[in-house]
């Protein structure tokens, strides 16, 4: 009999006010007086794809607004785009040209892959762009204005011009031993004109 009524007791009477148990257990507490708010997780902001980026960087040139960017902008743009593209991308703007665009509906990894081979064998666009920096350099200290940005140049890239400026000195070499008084001066190729030395490749 006392067994059934303790059963009714333990059905009727809400849990937060039963006695505790034998045996020293606690009385329950109520989850929601115990639980904690989890504080609000904040993620990163979400990687530009290769395509969305390259598209950024053309639409603030266009727009003139590329060098007036916040750094923040322009750290996701090179961030996605990485420092080798973000170089061409700087090597082509020193030239005058437009800005290469990787197309949304190709794999990044084709795309990198093809504009790789694009820069490491358009030689000549880094060349100039090298030349018009040292131009926009020397103007920049002439006029006491901002220094331009110094160009990354890959090592793929820089061990190619370096290799072509060796060989145009050889071949002035060359030339210089057949002459047959040796008194006269021989045009220097344009390749072989010493340039600035390499700025340091971007981190």
């Amino acid at each position: 009999m006392r067994k059934a009524i303790h059963k009714i007791l333990l059905i009727v009477i809400p849990s937060r006010w039963r006695m505790p148990q034998r045996g020293g257990d606690p009385p329950v507490v109520p989850i929601a007086a115990s639980a904690k708010v989890a504080p609000a997780i904040r993620h990163p902001p979400r990687l530009l794809s290769l395509a969305t980026a390259t598209r950024e960087y053309a639409r603030r040139l266009d727009a003139g607004t590329l060098t007036t960017a916040r750094d923040a902008d322009l750290a996701r743009l090179f961030e996605a785009m990485g420092p080798e593209i973000w170089a061409w991308a700087y090597a082509r703007r020193l030239t005058g040209q437009r800005p290469w665009r990787a197309r949304p509906d190709i794999d990044e990894r084709v795309e990198r892959a093809i504009v790789g081979h694009e820069m490491l064998c358009d030689v000549d666009t880094w060349e100039r762009a090298l030349k018009r920096l040292d131009a926009e350099v020397e103007r920049a200290r002439l006029h006491r204005t901002r220094i331009p940005d110094p160009l990354a140049v890959p090592d793929a890239i820089r061990a190619v011009i370096e290799e072509r400026r060796r060989s145009a000195l050889e071949r002035v070499e060359r030339r210089r031993r057949r002459a047959d008084d040796g008194s006269g001066s021989l045009p220097v190729p344009e390749e072989a004109v010493a340039h600035v030395p390499f700025p340091a490749k971007a981190k």
